[in-house]
């Protein structure tokens, strides 16, 4: 049972239950009583993911959206540190509950706090200072059967914990672009043909990934970067210095891949962990 159907019996956890859980009918209503009830947030993705996995109920809820923001605030400490050329990105998943009501997922990669999950039904509230770079998004009338579900993103909540492990936060390499895009271009790609039925801003770039007609770094800097030139660009920069990376660590066991190739081998990861293995 949710904890808002919690007998007296349970008072001593009802009075350990957060403002910020409470924030979100996912956690409040829709779930079993968890970890998730008394974190504080923002919670780890090893947090949320393990929480969520235990859920029985987690297979039946559909991930209706899936977007990717740029903090534009002035007081993001990337936007002054850049003079706003740069901005911290996230991504944000709505998730549909059985009542009809959609909650909404935050997760971070800060160079402070590390991977770092935030929960709230009230979206602008969540995604409050953000620019939207790009959303795909299913009707409410989508199936749990064909599209991305709760437990599914838990799981690649769990690789993306996984993955990371002890590695430094990283500037030109591991950075909050590299978890915003392939948390986004992972879901998009395991999910595509769902995707393919609903709505995708912007429309051309994520269409073509979509389909299998363009690759990762090309859709996320189309998204990002409305002029032609800076894209162009970005692409060739883009290419260079994960090019490079790539090449001389490509012996190490910490070592670097291109982004398509990157997207591939979280999902082989992915898709173990929804299998059990």
């Amino acid at each position: 049972m949710s904890f808002n159907s919690l007998s007296s019996s349970s008072a001593a956890s009802v009075q350990a239950i957060t403002l910020a859980s409470q924030a979100s009918a996912l956690v409040s209503d829709a779930l079993e009583f968890s970890r998730l009830s008394t974190a504080s947030y923002p919670t780890s993705f090893e947090t949320f993911a393990e929480s969520i996995l235990l859920q029985p109920r987690a297979k039946v809820f559909p991930i209706i959206c899936i977007e990717t923001f740029k903090d534009t605030s002035p007081d993001s400490l990337v936007i002054q540190a850049t003079g706003g050329l740069l901005g911290h990105q996230y991504t944000v998943a709505t998730v549909l509950l059985p009542d009809g009501r959609t909650s909404h997922i935050r997760a971070d990669y800060y160079a402070t706090t590390r991977l770092g999950i935030m929960l709230a039904d009230d979206h602008g509230a969540l995604t409050k200072g953000g620019h939207l770079i790009s959303r795909l998004a299913l009707p409410r009338t989508c199936s749990a059967r064909n599209g991305p579900t709760l437990d599914a993103l838990a799981a690649l909540l769990r690789v993306a914990h996984l993955r990371l492990g002890n590695r430094a936060y990283d500037i030109f390499g591991r950075n909050c672009f590299w978890m915003t895009d392939l948390l986004f271009y992972c879901l998009a790609r395991k999910f595509s043909a769902a995707w393919l039925t609903g709505t995708a801003t912007p429309e051309e770039p994520l269409r073509r990934y979509l389909r299998g007609e363009m690759g990762v770094l090309e859709a996320a800097i189309s998204s990002a970067t409305p002029d032609p030139a800076a894209r162009w660009w970005a692409q060739i920069s883009g290419n260079a210095v994960r090019g490079i990376q790539a090449f001389f660590t490509q012996n190490h066991p910490d070592r670097f891949l291109m982004h398509d190739d990157e997207v591939k081998e979280w999902i082989n990861a992915w898709d173990k962990i929804m299998r059990g293995e």
